[in-house]
């Protein structure tokens, strides 16, 4: 629909409230502006109004962020060739590594030690590197919630990789207690968003996988 409003100067803004519009429908509109010498009309653009019914359905299973079942297959054939073979040997020889230390030190560590660890469980299909990550991100969840932001963010990269990439290894009771940990850091830092953090690139409300 054509929208007229009577402006002076040289910036002409139109604000039109469009009511009772149907659902899922492509419609048209342009703004015509005029002052007692200047008629102008915008050139017209379309949007679709939302479907509030859309058709989706609920995996039973978790569906992964990261890595689905044909990335792994095709990351476990892709280590077989050089460079990946060398690659590969270094997270191996890192993740085992990581059984010298106790679970209180890694808790502490660079969140990718743990997803390292998980990495390497999952490609390997190895139960102990499975068990150590799993064991971690519990602990982390069981840790008092921290006031930082940014530990926040931290315990979450901890976590997540556990629960994502090694979900069929995982207890029914394991499933939920990191689920409910990442939901509650999740609606945590979604709370402190503020504009000023996307200006500099980075916000509590976009924390890696935590809000999917």
């Amino acid at each position: 629909s054509d929208s007229t409003r009577t402006v002076t100067g040289l910036r002409w803004d139109h604000s039109v409230v469009l009511e009772n519009l149907a659902e899922n429908t492509l419609y048209y509109i342009r703004a015509k502006s005029s002052s007692s010498s200047v008629s102008e009309t915008s050139s017209t653009v379309s949007f679709r109004t939302p479907d509030s019914t859309p058709s989706y359905t609920i995996s039973a299973s978790h569906p992964p962020v990261y890595l689905n079942a044909a990335d792994v297959t095709a990351v476990r054939e892709r280590i077989k060739r050089t460079p990946y073979t060398t690659w590969w040997g270094r997270i191996l020889t890192f993740a085992n590594g990581q059984h010298a230390k106790s679970v209180s030190e890694q808790v502490t560590e660079d969140p990718s030690y743990n997803m390292a660890l998980a990495f390497a469980g999952l490609i390997d299909d190895d139960d102990g590197h499975k068990d150590l990550a799993v064991t971690v991100a519990l602990k982390v969840a069981s840790l008092a919630t921290p006031s930082d932001n940014q530990e926040i963010r931290n315990r979450i990269d901890r976590m997540l990789p556990a629960y994502d990439w090694l979900n069929s290894h995982l207890t029914s009771s394991q499933k939920t207690t990191l689920r409910t940990k990442l939901a509650q850091f999740a609606a945590i830092l979604e709370d402190r968003v503020n504009e000023s953090e996307f200006a500099v690139g980075h916000s509590n409300g976009d924390q890696n996988g935590a809000f999917l």
